[in-house]
């Protein structure tokens, strides 16, 4: 468990080394434009955020619902979000929430969606491991 952690964080770390040196450099390190290093940064910044207010949220009883974290999950999607379009499919087997938060589908849906309420993307159905936003991303 130590050594996945430290994995992630490493990977989360030459990240943001890479962000950091495409800014010094002005051209984008390994062909990547500042602006999109800011973008997938940014992005990875708000699907951390979903990620930790869930965890407190759960771990303070104000909701409960079945997940699973993403912690450390957060650069793929952040960086896919950035080279797809809306007329592009996004597929996630399970844990996808992170996926979801990248593409951009609206979290008051995503939330009552993983809560079972109606006013959920899929009126409560599918719950938190089945949430998809059809009117927003293509599955």
């Amino acid at each position: 468990m130590m050594a996945k952690f430290m994995a992630v964080r490493l990977g989360i770390l030459l990240i943001e080394l890479v962000f950091l040196e495409s800014l010094k450099m002005g051209n984008g390190n390994l062909g990547i434009e500042p602006e999109v290093l800011k973008a997938i940064y940014g992005q990875m910044t708000r699907i951390r955020a979903v990620d930790k207010a869930i965890q407190a949220g759960l771990s303070a009883g104000k909701f409960m619902f079945t997940y699973w974290p993403m912690t450390g999950q957060e650069c793929i999607p952040a960086t896919i979000s950035q080279l797809i379009t809306s007329r592009d499919y996004m597929v996630t087997t399970y844990r996808g929430i992170h996926d979801q938060v990248a593409k951009g589908v609206d979290l008051y849906g995503m939330f009552a969606e993983a809560l079972g309420r109606e006013g959920g993307l899929n009126k409560g159905k599918g719950g938190s491991p089945h949430i998809s936003d059809p009117c927003r991303v293509r599955w």
